[in-house]
Order: C-alpha cells, then structure tokens, then sequence
C-alpha cells in the first residue's frame, strides 16, 4: 500500500519506549523545549518518576523549568492521581477530561506568546498497561478531539517494547491509527541497518529488496514510522512462522536480551 501524500504534520506523536524510560524522557523534553523556546507553553501529564528525568533533561537543555512554571507557561499534572479523576465506569468521561486536562492546557495556552501549545500525557499508556484497552482508545479519541482547536500538538506514550510480541498490527491497530507519527526510541546504534541487514539475511533477500516490500506495505491509515518500526510489524505480518525468530536475532544482535 502506499503512503499517503502528502504525509500528515506530525501533531499527534507517540512512543514505544517499552523499558528504555532515557529515550523517552529525552524525547518528550526535545518536544517540549521545541515550543517552550519560540513561545508556546505546554503541559505534561507524567507520572512522578518520569517527571523527574523530563526536567532533568530540560535542564539540560536550558530550559528553565522552574521559572517558567512561575510565569504559567509550563504546568505538570501527575498522571496517576488524574486519570481516575476523568474516569466514568472506568472509561473516560469528555466532561471531566475538558474540565481537568482541557482546563490545564488552555490556562497554559493563554500565557503562551505564539497562541500554541504543546501536550505531553501518559494516561493512554497507563490505561493500555491495565489492558483497559477500550479507555485508552477513548481518551486518545479526547486529544484528538483537542488537536481540532489551532495551535494544539499532543505526545503519548506507551511502554510497549517495539521487540515485544505486541508491536504488532494486530495488538496494536487503535494506537497506531490514533496518531499521526511514531516517535523512534533511540538505541544508541542505527537500529535502522541492524534491522534490515539482520531480518534481510534471515530471509535470504537483499536489504534493498525488503525496504522496498515494507516501503509498499506501509499502511495509510497508520502512523508514520522510522523503516525499523515498519520492517518489524512487516515481519510480524508477512513472515508470521519466522518473525519471532528474526527479531530474536535482531535483539541477539544488538545485545538488547
């Protein structure tokens, strides 16, 4: 299938991260110091331990943290003691979401010098990890929902390792098709050639000949994705008896086990 042209804006980003929390903290604060540095404000919706790195890395951007939360262009809401306070019979209610986070985020909005506003939050991820799957697709449905007013850009996240069994179309199809682009975790190597001359050499194929196979088969109602993402969920899809087998190698590899 091919891509859709032209590819989205990448206002509605998530990540992966599965255990790597120091490529997550550093993406979400590049993503949020991205704005904080041309006048947007912006909310972060975390739990306490990752809040802690976020600023950490914030800090080492030169943001400053502190004082911009003093001048109400930063706000932190904790992610576990928010999201049963939006909660309705488990799922999340639109009233409560806009009344708490929607409040939050345009109180920080009007602080910001360029009208815009940048979103980071957890609680999809949390509501996933309790396998209230039907929640999370819910309150993904909400940020969405926010994405509609100008200047919004939102970040999720889900602990959801890419060499995991559940990064699959399958497993995965509601967050995949809720968000315009996935946001790589780093690895420290070029997990893009690992995967291609790994998985390439299991199959028998050049690398060159299975980018182009995951090229074609890239879905256009998915998010757009690093070619190592593609190439696994590619394998998972198209080489179900040997894809197990294949990103065991690649984490083998990549000494990742």
């Amino acid at each position: 299938m091919k891509l859709v042209e032209p590819p989205q804006p990448p206002t509605h980003v998530v990540q992966f991260y599965g255990k790597h929390v120091l490529s997550l903290v550093r993406n979400v604060a590049y993503f949020l110091s991205d704005g904080l540095e041309y006048g947007s404000a912006a909310l972060a919706i975390t739990t306490n331990s990752h809040k802690t790195g976020i600023l950490s890395e914030l800090g080492q951007l030169g943001i400053p943290a502190a004082d911009l939360e003093r001048n109400g262009l930063l706000a932190f809401l904790n992610a576990d003691e928010t999201l049963p306070k939006i909660l309705i019979d488990n799922h999340p209610d639109s009233d409560r979401f806009d009344a708490l986070v929607g409040a939050t985020a345009r109180q920080v909005l009007s602080a910001s010098a360029d009208g815009s506003v940048r979103i980071y939050g957890e609680m999809a991820g949390l509501l996933w990890a309790q396998a209230n799957f039907s929640g999370a697709m819910r309150l993904e449905q909400l940020g969405n929902q926010l994405l509609k007013e100008p200047g919004y850009k939102i970040f999720c996240s889900y602990a959801v390792d890419i060499f995991g069994e559940q990064f699959r179309h399958d497993s995965l199809t509601g967050p995949l098709c809720a968000h315009t682009h996935v946001t790589p975790t780093e690895y420290g190597i070029d997990l893009d050639a690992a995967v291609f001359n790994t998985a390439a050499d299991a199959l028998n194929v050049e690398p060159s000949a299975l980018r182009n196979a995951v090229q074609r088969y890239r879905r256009p109602e998915v998010a757009d994705m690093s070619a190592a993402e593609a190439a696994i969920l590619w394998l998972r899809e198209q080489q179900p008896e040997r894809a197990e087998a294949i990103v065991e190698n690649i984490r083998r590899d990549l000494a990742l086990t």
